[in-house]
């Protein structure tokens, strides 16, 4: 490296190692503020500055670890998975490699070889996988719950309305038949008047005839 890059990577070091220090006491406090989004950030930011200048000097392991702790930090600022004791474990864990790491590069100036370090970037890799997955099930399925509460409150309203419709249906149809038998007797009325009319008629002229007519005297005889 030249004396720029030196001057670099003992800046980087120095300021990773500050904020390395800095990310302990905030993970204490992402356990008891578990939706603290500033806080959640803040760490973001470490991380994702710690791989942006690994990758620059071309340290693949370093910047491998904090690229998938960054992908992890960044399901939780957007809210796809919640802060959990399982995750804030693997998050700690990659704080300690990256901090194994940076001792060795100030030792030494080179990453160290051990197959270890792999094998953490494969199972950070895995978990990230995992929550997505896990974090998308758990979203549509919250989802779909929120879908189906609508349609089975219309069921509801509609299996509480029915025996209302039926009972306005069949009170509605009672006054349309007393209506009917109402307006019936009223027709009837002036038949009934009618007839009694024809009848007291009839009968006056039953008592007309019925009547004695008056005898005319018989005519004396002649002679008489």
């Amino acid at each position: 490296m030249g004396s720029m890059e030196d001057d670099i990577l003992k800046d980087f070091l120095a300021e990773s190692k500050d904020n390395l220090e800095l990310l302990d006491q905030q993970f204490v406090e992402l356990e008891q503020e578990p939706d603290n989004e500033d806080l959640i950030k803040s760490i973001f930011r470490t991380i994702h500055t710690i791989k942006g200048t690994s990758g620059f000097f071309g340290f693949t392991t370093l910047e491998g670890i904090a690229h998938f702790a960054e992908d992890i930090l960044s399901k939780l600022r957007d809210g796809i998975v919640p802060v959990d004791e399982e995750i804030t474990t693997i998050l700690l864990q990659s704080v300690d490699y990256i901090k194994a790491i940076l001792a060795s590069l100030e030792q030494t100036g080179k990453e160290p070889d051990d197959i270890e370090y792999l094998d953490f970037i494969v199972e950070l890799r895995n978990f990230s996988e995992k929550i997505t997955k896990d974090g998308k099930s758990s979203k549509e399925t919250g989802e779909q719950a929120a879908a189906e509460e609508p349609a089975e409150q219309e069921q509801d309203e509609s299996a509480g309305s029915e025996p209302e419709a039926q009972a306005a249906e069949k009170t509605g149809a009672a006054e349309t038949e007393s209506q009917a038998v109402h307006e019936g007797e009223q027709a009837k009325e002036p038949e009934k008047a009618s007839k009694q009319e024809k009848s007291g008629a009839a009968k006056g002229k039953e008592g007309k005839s019925s009547a004695p007519r008056p005898r005319k005297a018989p005519s004396p005889p002649a002679g008489a």
